[in-house]
């Protein structure tokens, strides 16, 4: 990726895709050419809502945003029907020509973050909103998951102190145990594997509300940087919001800090609000 005066060239990988015999391979381009414009950064916040209301990893429009560059003609070419793919922090391109039917041709993956535009805005973190109803079921709904999660991780551990000390008596004694030790641990086992499998489940449906929930409420997105007072020490952090968890009852944000200048550092930093007193 090269980036000029706002304007992002990237290369061009094929995807695979059956081809007939005569379909010629140099019709993929050699670049893909779009300006990071103010209109393109509201576009991209725009369909990345839909990511957090509709629960969904990408959003895929119809897009004239990007030109397509061929080093072969050493033209570019405006046939091409392009799609920009917008996830929660990243964007690519794809395109297709006739006589292919479904893209056949894409650009990497380039985190958001990364093209935009110096001197982003700082977003104040509005503590105020979280007293509102739709925060208030928000918050219900992460704190019953939360617990959940919580009460199935100290039944997993249980389980597992069971099977490790029936093994480490079954290597003590001189016979072996019977077989319904055997049968005891296979079940422990199945058990644990349930366990595990609803954790996951849990955990990602937690980040997704976490995800609704500061995005709903205080109007933020992964990449955006934000502003935060504690009201307990009147202390400020300033960071690019990257990702964020909940334990309990404590929201945790972090992400790299801001320097004093006013620019992205190197350090991770992490804000802590209280969701349930």
């Amino acid at each position: 990726m090269s980036e000029h005066n706002g304007l992002v060239c990237l290369g061009v990988n094929e995807l695979y895709h059956k081809r007939n015999m005569q379909h010629s391979h140099h019709v993929l381009p050699t670049l893909c050419l779009f300006e990071f414009t103010d209109e393109m950064q509201y576009l991209i916040t725009e369909k990345q809502a839909l990511l957090v209301e509709h629960d969904i990893a990408e959003v895929v429009i119809r897009t004239t945003l990007a030109k397509w560059y061929f080093q072969l003609t050493n033209r570019y070419h405006y046939e091409v029907l392009t799609y920009l793919h917008i996830q929660a922090d990243s964007i690519s391109f794809s395109g297709k020509m006739k006589p292919y039917k479904s893209p056949h041709f894409t650009t990497p993956i380039i985190l958001i973050d990364s093209i935009k535009k110096t001197g982003s805005v700082i977003k104040a973190l509005p503590l105020d909103k979280l007293t509102i109803p739709l925060a208030l079921g928000l918050i219900k709904e992460i704190q019953i998951l939360s617990t959940e999660n919580y009460d199935l991780s100290d039944l997993y551990w249980e389980l597992d102190d069971v099977a490790s000390n029936i093994r480490k008596l079954d290597e003590k004694v001189v016979n072996k145990l019977s077989f319904e030790c055997e049968e005891a641990l296979s079940q422990i086992s199945t058990e644990s594997n349930s366990l595990n499998s609803r954790q996951e489940v849990l955990e990602v449906q937690i980040g997704n509300l976490l995800i609704r929930l500061v995005k709903n409420i205080f109007g933020i997105t992964r990449g955006d940087w934000i502003s935060y007072v504690s009201p307990a020490t009147a202390e400020m952090t300033q960071l690019r919001f990257d990702n964020c968890s909940f334990y309990e009852g404590v929201l945790t944000i972090y992400g790299l800090g801001l320097t004093k200048s006013g620019i992205l550092g190197k350090r991770e930093q992490s804000i802590r609000i209280d969701l349930v007193p």
